[in-house]
């Protein structure tokens, strides 16, 4: 085993900053080698079973998926945010906890579906469109769901 593949483990962990492993470089520097998160796993697996064909096109499956998992992770995170909208003035421990956890399981779905997903070879699938009009669109269809409390309870001016 060369020097420079020699992995070190973080013993420590800073508030906010995940523990991980990391590899020195040939000239002494140490980077981060990151790893690949559960929605990388995820759609690695499920491309694996579903279309093998243009999982094996891929040329480094480790580095797309971990890719494709980080942005999966952010998309999620941010929708979710987007979603739970600002904290209700009343809202209990429990009202908050259940507006956050169904906010980040509706974004979840979602992003998992564009995004991890695949359908079969055979299947014909329109692509998700893309871009600000999308988005819009998105988050005008989503406004539409819900329901007039959660309308009401959304601080209009945050959006701004």
């Amino acid at each position: 085993m060369r020097r420079s593949d020699r992995r070190v483990a973080c013993p420590l962990s800073v508030a906010g900053v995940p523990r991980g492993s990391f590899r020195s470089s040939p000239s002494g520097e140490i980077r981060k080698v990151s790893e690949m998160n559960r929605y990388g796993r995820q759609a690695m697996r499920h491309w694996q079973q579903t279309d093998p064909q243009r999982f094996q096109a891929i040329e480094d499956p480790q580095e797309f998926f971990t890719t494709l998992g980080a942005e999966v992770q952010q998309e999620i995170e941010t929708l979710a945010a987007a979603l739970a909208g600002p904290d209700r003035v009343g809202e209990t421990y429990l009202e908050k906890v259940g507006r956050l956890n169904m906010a980040r399981f509706n974004a979840e779905s979602d992003i998992l579906r564009e995004r991890v997903l695949i359908p079969e070879p055979d299947e014909e699938r329109e692509e998700p469109a893309t871009g600000p009009l999308a988005d819009f669109i998105r988050l005008e269809n989503r406004l539409n769901q819900m329901s007039d409390e959660e309308l009401e309870a959304l601080d209009v001016e945050s959006l701004d």
